[in-house]
């Protein structure tokens, strides 16, 4: 399934307490959802903090096309998938270029490789099976690319902290953060998010920690 989007990506938003319950808004896709309780094992934050990979079981047994438009070649590999769900950014022109496939028992990655990034358009990885595409310009590398960082809280709580960023990121557009809260005595935040999201989240805490 194919999906345009005009004003961003809403993916899972993750507030964590080291060694607590995790607290997670379910996915969504246009609505704001209130997080939901859910009891999980506490896992290590590198865990946590882990990049979203393609699903590596997903084949593409066949497909083959000739001078077609880059978008009508990932519609075919979204519905030959079945599961595959791509977002694209609000302004990606490289979709009406055509191209030339020919893919046989490909995974995921190489079909992804084979349409988007032989055309200039790349992708960051949502989940196993859902991406998001967008021209590849470094402006836009910078601004959708996961990155990870710690924070280190010197005056604020970081509760409040990670409590404000949770109200202020739950209406903001785009691909949502993962947001490790600590456990005392650490003072140390930790996010995975997109560079766009780590701007936001980093001018946040340099502005309340004082």
């Amino acid at each position: 399934m194919t999906r345009m989007f005009a004003v961003g990506v809403m993916t899972l938003v993750l507030f964590v307490r080291v060694g607590q319950p995790t607290f997670a808004a379910p996915q969504a896709t246009g609505t704001t959802q209130q997080p939901a309780v859910a009891t999980v094992t506490p896992r290590p934050i590198d865990a946590l903090l882990e990049m979203p990979r393609l699903d590596p079981a997903i084949r593409i047994a066949s497909l083959k096309r000739q001078s077609t438009p880059v978008r009508v070649v990932m519609d075919a590999v979204a519905a030959g998938t079945t599961r595959l769900m791509v977002h694209y950014d609000q302004s990606v022109p490289e979709l009406d270029k055509t191209c030339s496939v020919n893919l046989a028992d490909a995974t995921l990655e190489e079909a992804l490789q084979a349409v988007l990034r032989a055309n200039a358009i790349a992708y960051t990885v949502l989940g196993p099976h859902e991406v998001l595409a967008y021209s590849d310009t470094p402006a836009n590398l910078e601004k959708h690319g996961w990155s990870v960082r710690a924070f280190e809280v010197l005056h604020a709580d970081p509760a409040l902290l990670v409590s404000l960023m949770y109200r202020q990121l739950t209406s903001a557009p785009g691909i949502r953060p993962i947001i490790i809260a600590p456990a005392k005595p650490s003072r140390t935040i930790n996010v995975r998010a997109t560079g766009e999201k780590m701007a936001l989240i980093a001018k946040l805490i340099a502005d309340n920690d004082k």
